[in-house]
């Protein structure tokens, strides 16, 4: 039987934290406590003005590691309009 410190580790968020890691080296005690007062400070979408539950970076951290904690380069939005920008984005 797993401890409670185990189950944690396998929880959704983690395992978004680890598969950040791998992309970007994203630290893992700061940005929770960005994202957390990023939706605390803009609580509604920015596209449709429901809750708010994921922040998401404009100019993407892969092209510019440097902003990922910039006020100004991240808004908050809903899950499907994060999921909606992402799909609209073009890659190279």
């Amino acid at each position: 039987m797993p401890t409670r410190f185990e189950h944690r580790l396998r929880t959704k968020s983690t395992l978004d934290y680890s598969k950040a890691v791998r992309l970007g080296g994203i630290n893992r005690y700061k940005w929770p406590k960005f994202r957390r007062l990023q939706l605390m400070q803009h609580p509604t979408c920015l596209d449709c003005g429901a809750v708010a539950e994921e922040v998401h970076h404009l100019i993407e951290r892969a092209a510019r590691p440097d902003l990922m904690y910039d006020w100004d380069n991240v808004v908050s939005l809903c899950r499907k309009c994060h999921q909606n920008r992402h799909l609209q984005k073009p890659r190279f």
